[in-house]
């Protein structure tokens, strides 16, 4: 059974049509199925609905976009923690240590939602009860 599918070209994006047998096709679905996300066995592959195929393949583009935000990240990072700034005549680390570059408690208590007391929290209550007595 010969069917005609539109595929895009990695290299050039452009849209051609390719001839494609529904075995190819079956063979390049379970392929990327093994491949990318984890399947297994034939059974995995057959059970799995077109729609639940596209769904997982954009999720699995997602990841591979995020884990290139990852590396990204990570590149930057490195660089900015080997950064290095003129003191007078001598060249000093922007970073002179680690909790510099990065307050690891500071990130826990923002995810946990502990709000550290600024010194002008005794302020801002002095005025409001000002203003309530004034």
């Amino acid at each position: 059974m010969q069917e005609r599918s539109e595929t895009t070209s990695e290299h050039t994006g452009s849209r051609e049509e390719v001839e494609e047998t529904f075995n190819e096709f079956y063979e390049r679905v379970a392929m990327t199925c093994f491949r990318y996300l984890g399947f297994k066995n034939l059974d995995q592959v057959d059970n799995i609905t077109p729609y639940e195929y596209r769904l997982l393949m954009k999720s699995k583009e997602l990841e591979i976009v995020d884990k290139h935000y990852e590396l990204h990240l990570q590149a930057y990072l490195n660089m900015a923690a080997s950064a290095r700034k003129q003191v007078g005549k001598k060249i000093k680390p922007v970073y002179m240590n680690f909790n510099k570059f990065f307050d690891y408690q500071k990130e826990l208590d923002r995810v946990m939602g502990i709000k550290k007391k600024s010194k002008f929290d005794g302020l801002a209550q002095f005025i409001q009860e000002q203003k309530k007595e004034g």
